[in-house]
Order: structure tokens, then sequence, then C-alpha cells
């Protein structure tokens, strides 16, 4: 649907959180996506760039930004960091598809 999707993915920590890093605000971009990996899990996270609340991300010295999620904030559904997204556990292709359509509701 000619969108410009930036990729983000991350492994668990130890402490239970996912890192994502070099963020570039001046990126050409449409929408971002962050796929976390846990031994049992993976989830997807989807937000249009223009709902990203770049205030609530870490911006590192080089200008990028870093942004984590903690698995409460997954399990929970709810992360501060955007304005609106889609969020889900993917178990096959169908979750992929659901999280997908959300997101593209939230345009």
């Amino acid at each position: 649907n000619d969108i410009k999707i930036e990729i983000k993915t991350s492994t668990i920590s130890q402490n239970g959180a996912f890192q994502h890093e070099n963020i570039d605000i001046d990126r050409n971009f449409d929408a971002i996506a962050f796929i976390d990996i846990t031994p049992d899990e993976i989830f997807l996270i989807l937000a249009w760039k223009k709902d990203i609340l770049w205030d609530n991300l870490h911006l590192r010295p080089n200008w990028l930004y870093k942004c984590d999620f903690t698995t409460n904030m997954i399990y929970n559904t709810w992360i501060c960091r955007f304005n609106n997204y889609s969020i889900g556990a993917i178990n096959n292709t169908e979750d992929i598809k659901d999280v997908f359509n959300h997101f593209l509701m939230l345009r």
C-alpha cells in the first residue's frame, strides 16, 4: 500500500524489557513496526510516525532515539510512546493480518 515501514526488532533482556535503538526522526518512513521476541512469544506493535510521542522516547547523544517496552506494557497493551497504535501477540499469519488491519484503521 505504498507505506514505508521502519522495522525494529528486539529480543527480551534479562530484566524483561525490549530495547529498540537508532530511531531517526528525520528518516523517511510513514510508520514503525516493533517486533519483540521472547523464547515463547512474538509481539507486533505498529504505529504511524505522526503518532509517535517523541518526548516519551529516549533521545541519545547522536540525535537518534531509543524506544523501550517492558513485558508489562505489552501484556497490558499500554504503550505510552504513541498516541495510537496497534498491538498483538503473533501466533500465526492471521494474527499479523489482524494487527495490521487495526493499524490501517488508525490512519
